[in-house]
């Protein structure tokens, strides 16, 4: 007798899900790459996509650009300022050494004005009464 209850093996057979074993991103990057997608049903859409891309490249290449150039004007502001901040400083010191009492006597000698040896009087003016 033949034995009738066999047991059956599957086939080998791809999952309903499985894209034998690509992903859709790399078939579609394969495409543009091969070139192939000119060619296809499809090529709005792929041509959408790839459109957007380059634009999105484009926006970064841009983006990139401005803050180079911002980074190089706020280096230039920095170095302007720290020029700027040294004149200052010298200019404050030598209005110091101008201004002091020995340098400003010595200057005002021959005007004939001296300093003062003694400290000034409060002149004080008794305010008037007003008549009714």
């Amino acid at each position: 007798m033949k034995e009738t209850n066999k047991i059956k093996q599957p086939k080998n057979r791809k999952t309903s899900g499985s894209t034998g074993g690509k992903s859709k991103m790399v078939k579609n990057t394969h495409r543009i790459l091969d070139g192939s997608f000119l060619s296809g049903t499809n090529t709005s859409g792929l041509l959408k996509f790839f459109v957007f891309l380059v634009l999105l490249g484009l926006l970064y290449i841009a983006n990139n650009h401005h803050a180079e150039k911002k980074i190089r004007e706020i280096e230039k502001t920095k170095l302007r300022i720290s020029g700027l901040k040294s004149d200052y400083d010298y200019q404050k010191s030598k209005l110091t050494k101008e201004t002091r009492v020995s340098v400003l006597a010595d200057r005002l000698k021959e005007y004939g004005l001296k300093p003062l040896v003694e400290p000034p009087e409060k002149i004080f003016i008794p305010p008037k009464k007003q008549q009714p």
